[in-house]
């Protein structure tokens, strides 16, 4: 009996050492941190904002430059400022954007639940399917998934504004009178023409990333046969009037946006 009980002791004490190390270990890996993203040179799109919900089509965007630079859209502003990132750890800072009216329903909360993070400290981490989330110091934050090159480029780039007639599918949110034509074409040359329906208007255009500017429209004068006309076509040109943001939609849809509330949705 004595041997037995020397030879089980060791063996006891083997099983309770493999298991100890075995928990040392779990918890050694449980302890490593998740590699933090590197930013610069990303571009991402909102899939869920810290308890506010995303407006369809209108989802905010974000993109980190190699310089140290930050743009994007609210889904109503365009926004621009900069950032620094130290591992998990970043920072934002002079954060500023356009002053567009955001009068669809839900654009406000959206825009200020996004921008409310882009400001000061945050936290940054990427999950196994390639998720980005961002918490503010106030513990709000949103959830991005990798924006498309094939999206990006449109809503960049100037000469995505070429080509054929643009057509005015609704003006300051109230529609356009059944059976007529408003149209916007730009030129390489940095012209631009079309037409209210009741006449044609051409002039000078300047265009950014994120904002056209119109120059003096000149414009036919023939009379528009109705009262509901003549304003429409007011409402119109007043919309092209000073500088303009400009965005193009996930359907297509060039989506110029003024102050005041001016806004022409267009389609080819």
């Amino acid at each position: 009996m004595r041997i037995q009980t020397r030879l089980r002791l060791p063996l006891i004490g083997l099983v309770a050492a493999a298991l100890l190390s075995g928990c040392a270990l779990v918890r050694d890996e449980a302890a490593i941190p998740p590699e933090a993203p590197v930013l610069a040179g990303s571009a991402w799109v909102l899939d869920e904002l810290g308890g506010v919900g995303l407006v369809s089509g209108r989802e905010p965007t974000l993109a980190f430059s190699a310089d140290g630079r930050i743009s994007g859209t609210t889904g109503c502003n365009r926004f621009f400022g900069s950032y620094t990132q130290d591992g998990a750890a970043l920072t934002f800072t002079g954060t500023g954007m356009t002053k567009m009216a955001c009068m669809e329903p839900g654009l406000m909360a959206q825009e200020r639940a996004f921008a409310g993070t882009l400001n000061g400290a945050a936290t940054v981490s990427l999950d196994g399917l390639g998720q980005l989330t961002i918490t503010g110091a106030n513990g709000a934050g949103f959830v991005a998934k990798p924006a498309t090159p094939e999206g990006d480029k449109p809503d960049t780039d100037p000469a995505i504004l070429l080509g054929s007639d643009w057509v005015v599918e609704d003006l300051n949110r109230g529609g356009v009178i059944d059976n007529t034509r408003l149209t916007l074409m730009f030129s390489a040359e940095g012209k631009v023409s079309g037409s209210t329906n009741c006449n044609r208007f051409n002039g000078a255009y300047t265009a950014t990333a994120n904002t056209v500017r119109f120059g003096p429209l000149a414009m036919t004068r023939r009379a528009c046969t109705g009262e509901a006309l003549s304003q429409q076509q007011r409402k119109y040109m007043d919309a092209l009037g000073g500088v303009t943001a400009w965005s193009i939609e996930a359907d297509g849809a060039l989506v110029l946006t003024g102050d005041a509330g001016k806004r022409v949705l267009l389609r080819r």
